[in-house]
């Protein structure tokens, strides 16, 4: 191999090895998703909080939410999805006394933004997240 050939050689080999580096990375870091986010509901009765908790496992999304009414009290998420292209995360859960919920909301950053609709009341409410910081 003559040294134009071993120089080439060696670039393609180190981009190569930076690449697979990148991609490794990419796939152990965490969901943008994951952790715990303390939201607040706007509602015409006043202002609701609590605590939504999203992980990952096996690719998967699942979740639980909690009001700071009742904060021992977690219902699971149903349908959780995120769509990495638009940044929107869509899930519902039934609320029991209040019916089944759908929460549309978008990710920017550290905080999410959206939609509850509740669908007892035909009725939508603005909802916003941040995440907890452990």
């Amino acid at each position: 191999m003559n040294k134009n050939n071993a120089l080439l050689f060696s670039v393609l080999v180190v981009a190569l090895m930076a690449g697979c580096a990148g991609s490794r990375e990419a796939a152990d870091a965490p969901h943008p998703l994951a952790g715990a986010w303390a939201y607040t509901i706007d509602t015409p009765q006043g202002t609701f909080a609590g605590t939504i908790t999203v992980a990952e496992r096996d690719d998967m999304l699942t979740g639980t939410i909690a009001s700071d009414q009742q904060p021992d009290q977690t219902v699971a998420l149903e349908e959780l999805t995120f769509d990495s292209e638009t940044s929107k995360m869509h899930f519902k859960y039934d609320s029991g006394e209040y019916g089944v919920m759908i929460v549309d909301m978008t990710l920017q950053e550290d905080a999410l933004a959206g939609l509850m609709t509740l669908t007892q009341f035909n009725a939508e409410v603005p909802i916003k997240a941040s995440r907890k910081m452990e």
